[in-house]
């Protein structure tokens, strides 16, 4: 809108200069987390609405970022579940060895999955196999621990029941 000037740095420069000024790094890295988290909590994630800014900060530091090539398997179904994701941008694909067309569907941003992983049993195990069908997917993970630390362990129960409760509503039924 107005006369601008910007400065363009190549990949491999800024990651060079990134190694370098250690500081930098991690101040911009939990700024970009801290972002891609405010994001997805404003595009109406079950988990993420109405969480207290002070635990989307929290989720925002423990959150890694990953940048994904196409084809490559997230997890194998039958893997033992330690981590749920976020898909930022790109997509991934979903299959099982117990339909007879093998995918069941793919998901894009602001969709989730792997989430069962956290919530249940440490030997819970994957129902499918998640493989990146797009360039470039970015993904925010969050391992088992660090999501029980935040949610379980913040001495606020009702937080983690919520969570539940949003992440298995497409397959629970209340009664009275």
């Amino acid at each position: 809108s107005e006369k601008s000037l910007f400065l363009t740095i190549d990949r491999t420069d800024f990651r060079n200069f990134l190694r370098i000024c250690h500081t930098i790094e991690a101040t911009l890295t939990t700024s970009i987390k801290k972002r891609m988290v405010s994001k997805l909590s404003s595009l109406g994630i079950p988990f993420l609405t109405g969480i207290p800014e002070e635990m989307l900060t929290s989720l925002a530091t423990s959150v890694s970022i990953q940048e994904v090539p196409m084809d490559h398997v997230i997890f194998r179904q039958e893997d033992v579940g330690d981590a749920f994701y976020i898909i930022v941008h790109g997509s991934v694909r979903v299959e099982t060895n117990h339909n007879e067309e093998n995918n069941l569907g793919t998901l894009g941003p602001g969709q989730y999955f792997g989430e069962m992983s956290i919530l249940f049993s440490d030997e819970h195990t994957r129902n499918a196999t998640v493989v990146v069908s797009s360039d470039k997917t970015i993904l925010l993970s969050i391992d088992k621990d660090s999501f029980q630390r935040i949610f379980v362990s913040s001495n606020n129960p009702v937080l983690a029941a919520e969570f539940e409760l949003r992440v298995l509503k497409h397959s629970a039924n209340l009664k009275h």
